[in-house]
């Protein structure tokens, strides 16, 4: 009700939808209740669009739509005097919680978008071998890890996958239907099929044994689910209500852990993996209108200012990683 009302204090039809889209990016990404999260959160997200290569203008307004809702419900909402409605914002002594998202626990930024820094063939390599995919965590951890190198999706697109967005392709691969950013306004431009290599496809049937969800009972299954204590827990996650997909936040943070076991010392995030996958097929092919392609960018110009942003890591990919890799 609260977030309806929010809504609905903007006339714009256009702001309305921006602000509600920030809304759902940015819990998607946290993974926590609103009145749960902390300005750790918020800086978290912060970072997080940053290593997007967003302009600073984009992020600014980014926070701002959060803000605004966090505004209206501390503020706005207090209870009454009357014994009226009384805001889950506020605490048992009537004291009002804080903004997380206020200016003193975010710097807004300036200037252009921060620089991308795509990791190298030996960081890749090293966080993967991090893995154990034997282990139930791990064969989880590798089916994320080679979905996002190898694709080159956004964090929600990989996350957001069912059983049923998988497909044979005629010539004996696998595709998948990815639905990306700004797809409520422009579905026909933000959605559509991708070749799944492989390897990704592979690992993900070896995590859903591992898992104990294989032979797959239900389509509609998401892919990556929170893991329960056992395989057997998972088997009544397939279908209903408790079909649920992990949270960004967490992927985000599996990602980083791989990262800090490997000893690769830059700022890691799942769009590092898109970076990197961009750099590598741009560095084998230096074809621009592929990499648009690959990223589903709208303009030339956009991909254009993407590696133009990008700092080349120490070391390149030798012809061996590559074709390992399949670049």
């Amino acid at each position: 009700s609260a977030y309806e009302r929010w809504l609905k204090r903007y006339r714009s039809a256009a702001t309305q939808r921006a602000y509600k889209e920030s809304w759902r990016d940015f819990f998607m990404f946290c993974g926590k209740f609103p009145w749960l999260v902390v300005s750790s959160d918020a800086i978290a997200w912060q970072e997080h669009l940053e290593a997007q290569g967003l302009a600073a203008a984009s992020i600014n307004r980014y926070l701002a739509a959060v803000s605004s809702f966090y505004t209206f419900v501390i503020r706005d909402l207090r209870p009454l005097p009357n014994g009226g409605e009384r805001s889950i914002f506020v605490d048992d002594e009537g004291r009002v919680l804080a903004n997380p998202f206020r200016a003193g626990s975010l710097e807004r930024k300036r200037g252009g978008p921060p620089a991308v820094n795509p990791l190298s063939a030996d960081d890749l390599t090293a966080m993967r071998d991090r893995i154990n995919p034997r282990r139930r965590t791990g064969a989880r951890d590798l089916a994320l890890y080679e979905c996002y190198l190898r694709t080159g999706r956004r964090l929600a697109e990989i996350v957001r996958l069912r059983w049923q967005d998988i497909q044979p392709t005629r010539n004996g691969g696998y595709k998948f239907w990815w639905v990306g950013k700004g797809s409520d306004r422009n579905p026909e431009k933000k959605t559509g099929w991708r070749p799944l290599p492989a390897v990704a496809y592979d690992a993900i049937v070896q995590y859903l044994k591992t898992d104990g969800r294989w032979p797959v009972a239900d389509p509609a299954m998401y892919i990556f689910q929170p893991l329960r204590d056992s395989g057997a827990a998972n088997l009544g996650m397939q279908s209903g209500d408790a079909n649920r997909h992990i949270s960004c936040g967490r992927v985000n943070s599996i990602i980083k852990k791989l990262a800090r076991q490997a000893g690769v010392t830059d700022h890691v995030h799942v769009h590092t993996l898109r970076h990197s996958f961009a750099f590598h097929l741009y560095d084998a092919t230096k074809d621009a209108k592929l990499i648009q392609e690959s990223l589903d960018h709208e303009d030339l110009k956009t991909t254009l200012g993407y590696l133009n942003n990008m700092q080349e890591p120490q070391d390149k990919f030798s012809h061996a990683l590559q074709a390992a890799l399949g670049f």
